[in-house]
């Protein structure tokens, strides 16, 4: 009899873990791909930029700058964060360092999404790394009175 009550314990234990397993598969958000945003693309088509700020390697691990567009390849407010050298963890970091401090340098009322990370290898064998994300305004709820 106590065998009988255990097995129904462990098949009920294991019933709820499989219904639990099975519903958490959830909707997943779709994401867009932007394909049309590359660092080629980028330099042939996106001519006059809104703003471009240098960053000198003094005092920050890359030099790179930060550059917005409006309207380039099909995202309505484009940031870019280019970089010379390659993609490492230390590299990608301080580009998302550089965007977080544009954004917060704006007021704090921006969002930015990670589009791609791209690059682009110039003609002296110069390897610039692209990390394109797109802004958009942190839309504020009405407090009610």
């Amino acid at each position: 009899m106590k065998k009988i009550a255990i097995l129904l314990i462990g098949a009920f234990i294991a019933a709820l873990v499989l219904m639990s397993v099975m519903s958490c598969s959830g909707a997943s958000k779709q994401v867009p791909s932007y394909p049309e945003v590359t660092a080629k693309k980028f330099n042939d088509t996106c001519e006059t930029p809104d703003e471009v700020h240098a960053v000198p390697p003094i005092r920050f691990p890359i030099p790179a700058h930060v550059i917005r567009h409006k309207n380039c390849m099909g995202v309505d407010d484009l940031l870019v964060v280019a970089w010379p050298g390659d993609v490492s963890e230390k590299n990608l970091t301080a580009a998302k360092l550089l965007m977080l401090m544009y954004l917060e340098h704006q007021g704090g009322d921006l969002k930015a999404d990670l589009l791609k990370t791209d690059k682009e290898v110039l003609e002296g064998g110069l390897t610039v790394n692209m990390a394109f994300y797109k802004i958009e305004k942190i839309k504020k709820e009405a407090q009610p009175l």
